[in-house]
């Protein structure tokens, strides 16, 4: 639990938009609006972010200026401190390799797998890396590992079938969908946040899979991340 609460504070430092750890975190980010001139009487509820004074019968809204880079020092310091203080965490190495610059991902990733080689997380944030580089085998099989080694977690089984969709058959995606179905997953971010969505607590395990993997970003979505 408490290297959850670092992993949410971390995103958070960064300025992820949504940070499916904390539920208190999901406001949307407005890093970039303009609404000079807007008449905006209402009295309404205002966006996250948002600082509204009246100017006569405009209404000017001002939001602070997000520094990504300064935003990516903090998150670091913070990043550090957590995995001082819970270092055999999983949770926190697979962010650490997650959020990896391309120079740094090989020696992160070494680093990770030393402390935690045995953990889901870290395995799969180790074949994501795989499967950004174009390196398809061992992604598949470090994907493979990862359900392998916590077949309770959906969030793994959703990177693993989404990976099949783009780069496997057809049966090999199936094979996924059918292992996840077997193993009935009860943990995950993403997975938790589709299976207990009210509109969806009826929708089958094969269901939620195929949900979660259209919202996991995919070896080809690295910037959006």
């Amino acid at each position: 639990p408490m290297a959850q609460l670092w992993l949410a504070s971390v995103r958070r430092e960064r300025g992820d938009a949504y940070c499916f750890s904390a539920p208190f975190f999901t406001d949307e980010l407005e890093l970039e609006m303009s609404s000079e001139g807007t008449q905006n009487n209402s009295g309404g509820p205002k966006r996250f972010g948002d600082r509204s004074t009246a100017e006569g019968t405009r209404t000017v809204t001002q939001v602070s200026c997000f520094d990504k880079d300064s935003a990516v020092i903090a998150a670091n310091v913070l990043m550090a401190r957590a995995m001082k203080e819970n270092p055999d965490s999983g949770l926190l190495w697979a962010e650490w390799v997650r959020s990896a610059s391309r120079p740094q991902r090989k020696s992160r990733s070494v680093d990770a797998l030393k402390r935690c080689g045995d953990d889901a997380h870290v395995v799969a944030a180790v074949a994501r890396l795989f499967w950004i580089d174009r390196k398809t085998d061992k992604a598949r099989s470090w994907f493979h590992r990862s359900c392998t080694l916590d077949p309770s977690n959906g969030d793994h089984w959703g990177f693993f079938y989404k990976f099949e969709v783009k780069h496997g058959t057809v049966e090999q995606a199936d094979s996924v969908l059918t292992r996840c179905v077997d193993a009935k997953p009860t943990k995950g971010d993403y997975w938790c946040s589709v299976k207990k969505h009210p509109n969806r607590w009826h929708d089958s395990v094969a269901d939620v899979l195929k949900k979660v993997a259209e919202l996991l970003p995919g070896g080809e979505d690295r910037t959006s991340e």
